[in-house]
């Protein structure tokens, strides 16, 4: 009987081991579930910041391109214009400067002085965007441009400028003012130089 007693109890206590042991298994698979979740949404959260650092350098890669195809665009049409009143050209563009042009496309009629306003009424155009529209909005714009034209003595100087996306440098413009009203650290600029000889 005593062997008996003993056999019971030694059973009961091998069931109690085995339920607690049972119940500290379980909590285990939880926490091993959470610490993946938490690492799963850790990685997600970084893939989402990479993905949003290079929108932004996209973008600042396209406003730099524009800004350069616009720029060799108006130098272009200066040295094809050279007969006009080179200092005519200067001024500040803002997309809506030039309101009064000559329309010279597909005209060999045009005066160089209406070549001027038609230069840089698609300058000030090129500025705002609207070589790019969607709807009835221009689309291609650098953001917040400004463009400003100096000439002296056959040396043309075209800077834009316009709002980064991301704080940088502070350039300064060669020419003064342009682009003064945006903010130093956002502030984003290209400089085309070049030289118009005597026609």
């Amino acid at each position: 009987m005593a062997v008996l007693f003993y056999t019971q109890i030694r059973q009961a206590t091998v069931a109690r081991r085995s339920r607690t042991r049972s119940s500290l298994q379980s909590g285990v698979t939880l926490i091993e579930i959470l610490v993946a979740v938490v690492v799963l949404g850790i990685g997600v959260l970084g893939a989402l910041a990479l993905q949003g650092t290079a929108k932004r350098g996209n973008l600042e890669a396209f406003q730099r391109t524009q800004a350069v195809l616009i720029a060799r665009d108006l130098a272009e049409r200066m040295v094809s214009n050279r007969t006009a009143d080179l200092d005519s050209y200067q001024g500040t563009y803002t997309g809506s400067t030039v309101t009064t042009f000559s329309d010279c496309l597909g005209l060999d009629s045009c005066t160089p002085e209406q070549m001027v306003s038609w230069d840089l009424y698609q300058f000030d155009q090129a500025i705002k965007g609207g070589s790019e529209v969607r709807g009835d909005r221009d689309t291609g714009a650098l953001i917040n441009a400004e463009g400003c034209v100096s000439h002296t003595a056959g040396l043309i100087q075209i800077v834009l400028v316009w709002k980064g996306v991301r704080l940088g440098a502070t350039p300064v413009s060669p020419i003064a003012g342009c682009g003064s009203d945006i903010s130093a650290k956002e502030r984003r600029m290209f400089v085309f130089t070049t030289f118009v000889g005597a026609n």
